[in-house]
């Protein structure tokens, strides 16, 4: 992957708390809905270079009100309406993986991150990923992966880390 060229005066405002160019960790989000894709911009805001979003869905009406999309994306794939809105607010994008994860898929979509940020709508796919990721590191297949579990209902949010 070639690495983007970092315009630092975009980071200006930041740089006392973090230097773009030390952002070099390869992030993997799965899910782009209210919690992925929010994580997204915000990685991408503070001049994350490596992340990687995946997701299967389509945007549907009622994911405006809690998501990055509007409306207006209604009926588009989560990760192209994702691509627009990031194009417009950071003018960089990651990289996208349309892809349901899945028990055939997970191991070799998986490898490689050192950060795995789990924001997904369901327990089954969370649990998948906690345990593929645990057997990579039992395997010895990888480096240590930070495993992050966010979860959101109502107006509370918790996130769980893990180190692999």
């Amino acid at each position: 992957m070639n690495k983007p060229t970092i315009n630092l005066n975009h980071y200006i405002r930041q740089m006392g708390l973090a230097d773009p160019t030390n952002l070099t960790k390869n992030i993997l989000i799965v899910g782009a809905g209210s919690i992925g894709s929010w994580t997204a911009l915000a990685l991408l805001k503070l001049g994350c270079s490596n992340v990687t979003v995946l997701d299967f869905d389509k945007v549907e009406e009622h994911n405006a009100g809690s998501q990055l999309y509007t409306s207006f994306d209604a009926g588009k794939t989560k990760l192209k309406a994702m691509e627009d809105r990031l194009m417009g607010l950071t003018e960089t994008k990651p990289i996208f993986i349309d892809l349901e994860l899945n028990s055939e898929n997970a191991f070799d979509t998986l490898i490689g991150f050192d950060i795995v940020i789990a924001a997904t709508d369901n327990i089954e796919s969370r649990t998948l990923i906690f345990n593929i990721l645990k057997g990579i590191e039992q395997v010895g297949t990888a480096q240590d992966t930070l495993f992050l579990d966010a979860r959101m209902a109502g107006n509370a949010i918790e996130i769980y880390t893990i180190p692999m």
